[in-house]
């Protein structure tokens, strides 16, 4: 048998990677002067000074110098002069602190430093470790990549007899660059005066590490730029909260702007609820679990009201929004050192824009709030820096700190939201009540149903949910009620598509479907009646609520309900006849198991096998003064607001909901003659399990018993 020879060869890097390294990695000429600093702090630097001289000359040039600890000749060749070395990785993985403060680097993959040629195209460094002499390195880089390989690129060491930038006991390092590559005009100063300003956290003193922007000849262009602490002196709200492995806390402040009559509002708590969004991955873990990889996360909140109604009130307001436009949004530090380039103009990783798009009357968009999320970088290891050092990997750390951030949020609009309303009354500046449409929801239904290929058995029920959802627009804004009652039936039709969209996904029995897309045309169809003062039919509550469990019965199970419904399995007649348009009284019912579905799972975030924890109870009473009642009760976290505000629109503690649900079942009642109560523990007779929140659906037209 003939045998080819195995040969063997080695990569040969070409010397233009260098040029890669620096000019295609890093994103733009402000990063790279970033990245400059942040080699200062890992250096163990107190003082950074980014000096851009000669600016309109013919010869400009950037220095970045620092105090830190610097290089000798062993550290230049052995690490400078390696692309990719892992010395500071390995620092990090074996948690090597640095001498003077402590401090664990930042750095990992070794490249930074190349960032000096996305800058210019010669670099002269200066350097000097205790008891060492001055070294200095001179790269033309223009002429290094030339050589055909990087193997052949030649840097020259100096040993200075003299020190020429570090005398007596001083170290650090100096890194001249000349040949730019980009004009340094006034707008681009000032931007990097800006980014310089917020490489520390403004919320938390850094006594430790300082960064200075001189421009000699040009110091007019960075004056009456906007002070951050100036701003946030101004801010309406302000918010902070901490999710470690004991829990979630939060601590809120309202100040109303100066000439608004309305009272300072103050609010705390520990061991609070971290609400995730619906689509979180991550909501079944305990808090150990959601951290592993991330550590402890703390954040800050400085939050604005640009209402032409309310910022009329401060005398600042050009002030505020000009600084808001360019600086808004929520930026994340780690070791109270910047992690670029969450917060900037342009970026949302957070989603927040599209979010008050989405819900205006809730949401709040990056140009109204400044905020910090702080980390451990040594607790954080699962939080990787992008190569090109715009933001982290998005992995599974990254999102599950991402849910975590927008689960505090949450508790922060909630808590907003009263005092916003407050606001507003004051200021008489009305309520745009916007809404979001249901195109994209349906356009996902009809898509599911190609999928699967149940176009022509429920094509059908969509094209009629589209059509009624149309008439009733058309009818509320020919009857001048386009705002609010809008809204709600935006509310419905989007919680009755998606809750059809989950059981088309998950394959349930053809039967089920068409059972729902009926039940979503009916009830569209009640309220067209309904506008157009449709007289109330008779209904059996129970019968109506056996109706409403057996749509809710796929998702009992999924989420571990323990459902029980006493009335739907006594054998005893005891009829509870109400007048009502029944699809309505379906969808108050739904509402509220909704709303008990979720709570439960709040308080009961781990799922286990054969699990009872999460419990739901719907009963009749006759315990009421005002009436007999339809009871749901449920073991989630309770109610921790008052009445009157659990039932206004918009008002919600969801990360993600309208805040509609509650509005729309005591509407409902409303408009079949009951009301929508919240008894307190004691008021029914419940088993003591159900500890949480007790709704009443209060009928005052119901048939009397026979005797």
């Amino acid at each position: 048998m003939y045998f080819v020879p195995m040969k063997t060869f080695t990569f040969k890097p070409r010397a233009r990677i260098l040029q890669l390294l620096g000019e295609q990695l890093i994103g733009s000429d402000r990063l790279a002067v970033f990245e400059l600093v942040k080699n200062g702090y890992d250096a163990d630097a107190e003082k950074v000074t980014v000096t851009l001289g000669g600016i309109g000359s013919s010869e400009p040039s950037i220095i970045v110098e620092d105090d830190g600890e610097g290089m000798d000749e062993r550290i230049i060749t052995d690490i400078w002069l390696e692309p990719g070395s892992d010395h500071r990785q390995r620092q990090r993985d074996k948690e090597i602190f640095s001498k003077k403060f402590k401090r664990l680097p930042l750095g990992e993959k070794g490249v930074g430093r190349f960032a000096v040629h996305k800058l210019g195209d010669r670099i002269c460094v200066n350097t000097r470790r205790s008891g060492q002499p001055e070294c200095r390195v001179v790269i033309e880089w223009s002429q290094l990549i030339q050589c055909k390989y990087l193997a052949d690129a030649q840097v020259h060491v100096e040993i200075l007899d003299h020190p020429q930038w570090f005398p007596g006991d001083k170290t650090g390092t100096r890194l001249a660059i000349s040949g730019l590559k980009e004009v340094w005009n006034r707008g681009k100063v000032r931007e990097l005066k800006r980014d310089i300003t917020s490489i520390c956290s403004p919320f938390e003193e850094q006594e430790t590490f300082r960064v200075i922007l001189q421009v000699p000849g040009h110091g007019t262009w960075l004056e009456d730029l906007l002070d951050v602490r100036e701003v946030l002196d101004l801010a309406i709200w302000r918010f902070s909260f901490k999710f470690d492995e004991s829990g979630f806390s939060w601590k809120y402040r309202f100040i109303p702007p100066p000439g608004m009559r309305l009272d300072k509002r103050e609010a705390d708590k520990e061991n609070a609820h971290l609400l995730f969004p619906k689509d979180s991955q991550f909501a079944d873990l305990d808090a150990r679990s959601l951290l592993k990889g991330i550590g402890r996360v703390r954040g800050k909140l400085y939050a604005f009201d640009l209402d032409r109604g309310v910022v009329g009130a401060v005398k600042e307001s050009s002030f505020i929004r000009s600084y808001l436009n360019e600086q808004g949004g929520i930026r994340v530090y780690r070791n109270g050192l910047r992690v670029y380039n969450y917060g900037t103009q342009g970026d949302n990783w957070l989603g927040l824009d599209l979010k008050r798009v989405q819900n205006p009357t809730r949401g709040i968009s990056n140009n109204l709030v400044l905020g910090a999320v702080n980390l451990d970088l040594k607790s954080s290891s699962s939080l990787k820096e992008k190569t090109n050092r715009e933001g982290f990997v998005e992995n599974e750390g990254f999102k599950k700190l991402r849910d975590i951030v927008l689960g505090s949020l949450s508790e922060f609009l909630t808590l907003r939201g009263k005092d916003k309303e407050r606001m507003r009354l004051v200021a008489s500046s009305g309520r745009n009540l916007e809404t979001r449409g249901i195109d994209v929801p349906l356009a996902e239904l009809r898509r599911e149903l190609v999928k699967r290929d149940l176009s022509e058995k429920l094509g059908g029920y969509v094209d009629r949910i589209a059509a009624a959802h149309n008439q009733i627009k058309e009818v509320m804004l020919n009857a001048g009620a386009a705002g609010l009652n809008l809204a709600l039936v935006f509310h419905e039709v989007d919680r009755g598509v998606r809750f059809l969209h989950e059981a088309i996904r998950r394959g349930r029995p053809q039967e089920e479907l068409i059972n729902q897309s009926s039940h979503l045309t009916d009830m569209l169809g009640d309220m067209v009646r309904l506008l157009k003062r449709g007289a109330r039919t008779r209904q059996n509550v129970v019968v109506v609520v056996n109706r409403a469990l057996k749509i809710f019965e796929y998702r009992f199970r999924s989420h571990g309900i323990k459902m029980i419904c006493p009335p739907c399995e006594s054998s005893e007649k005891d009829p509870f006849v109400v007048r009502s348009p029944e699809n309505m009284l379906l969808a108050a019912i739904s509402n509220l198991l909704d709303n008990a579905i979720y709570w439960t799972g709040v308080r009961w975030p781990k799922l286990g096998e054969n699990s009872n924890d999460r419990k739901i109870l719907v009963t009749v009473s006759r315990d009421l003064d005002a009436g007999p009642a339809l009871i749901i009760a449920d073991n989630g976290p309770g109610f921790s607001d008052d009445p009157e505000t659990l039932v206004r629109p918009f008002f919600t503690h969801k990360p993600d909901g309208m805040g509609l649900g509650l509005y729309y079942a005591s509407l409902a009642l409303q408009l079949s003659g009951g009301e929508l109560v919240f008894p307190e523990k004691g008021d029914v007779a419940l088993p003591p399990a159900y500890d949480g929140a007790i709704i009443g659906m209060v009928f005052n037209n119901t048939e009397k018993r026979e005797p």
